[in-house]
């Protein structure tokens, strides 16, 4: 997953965002604070109508609403646009389809009665790679029960009487990752981002009426705490937990070639600037070619985008 790609593009976004959004609030309150100096000073060399006059004319609200929204505009694509990215990429990993003849066989393997030695249980262990694909692979070990044959002792002959009983087999299923508190977590993530992209508006709150949202002054301030609790890295933590439930030797790490060859034959390589577009919708339609590209050289830099 490119999660992490995703987090530091909103992280640094919205980081830069706060910035120029505190620098608008001291330039605001200075402004604030300049006209009301010179209002005082107008008092009685000019009648109070003309000074409210005056002030009205020249109140900075009009001025920097339009430059908060202005500063907002330019970042809000790009963090809606990776947040998009990022909800998508969850929806994959937990959503990865299962492999046709994987899911046959664990149906066989049910419907037959078939019990499975550890070995043969391993095998299929190691080609369980998706969460889908591990969570059948649970079910059937649930399932599994293995034939004992148990000496008891007869109470009134003394004699020894063996019975065979169905066990459960020991074996401990394969770990995955609480789906629940991921989604839940992403969903704080996204919650948290937005509320600072939307109603945060500087370190004193003054601007908060500028904001598109009504939010009190109070409330306003405290939306830097997307910042301030790190939002960022706790949801990474979050993530990186989720994500080391695969083990890394089902990761492919570099490209054969025979997967430059496949990739050659749905990007032309004569043709490298044209391929940006066909990366992008390759990827999206289909995450192991999306890991195939991730590896290749020529085409992984479009995904980072």
């Amino acid at each position: 997953m490119r999660y992490k790609t995703y987090v530091k593009k909103i992280n640094d976004t919205l980081t830069k965002y706060k910035t120029d959004i505190d620098t608008l609030d001291s330039m605001y309150l200075a402004d604030k604070k300049k006209l009301k100096a010179t209002a005082n000073e107008m008092k009685d060399k000019w009648t109070d109508s003309y000074i409210e006059q005056y002030c009205r004319d020249n109140n900075p609200d009009i001025n920097y609403k339009a430059r908060l929204q202005g500063t907002r505009a330019a970042v809000e694509p790009i963090v809606l646009h990776y947040l998009e990215m990022l909800e998508k990429q969850l929806d994959k990993y937990f959503n990865a389809p299962i492999n046709p003849d994987f899911a046959n066989k664990i149906m066989t393997i049910k419907l037959s009665g078939l019990q499975l030695t550890n070995l043969e249980f391993k095998i299929l262990q190691d080609n369980a790679t998706s969460y889908m694909e591990r969570r059948l692979l649970n079910q059937l070990a649930e399932s599994r029960t293995k034939t004992e044959r148990k000496a008891v002792i007869n109470k009134e002959s003394g004699e020894a009487e063996y019975k065979t009983e169905q066990a459960s087999d020991p074996y401990i299923n394969l770990e995955l990752p609480n789906i629940e508190d991921t989604y839940n977590a992403m969903k704080s993530y996204m919650t948290s981002a937005k509320s600072l992209l939307y109603q945060y508006a500087g370190t004193s709150g003054k601007m908060a009426h500028l904001l598109d949202v009504k939010t009190p002054d109070y409330i306003s301030v405290a939306m830097d705490s997307y910042i301030r609790n790190n939002a960022a890295d706790k949801f990474l933590c979050v993530m990186d937990n989720a994500n080391a439930i695969l083990p890394e030797s089902k990761i492919k790490r570099e490209l054969t070639e025979s997967d430059k060859k496949f990739i050659d034959t749905m990007i032309d390589p004569r043709y490298p600037s044209l391929a940006k577009d066909k990366v992008k919708a390759l990827a999206e339609a289909d995450s192991s070619i999306e890991s195939l590209l991730l590896l290749d050289e020529r085409y992984n830099k479009y995904l980072e985008e």
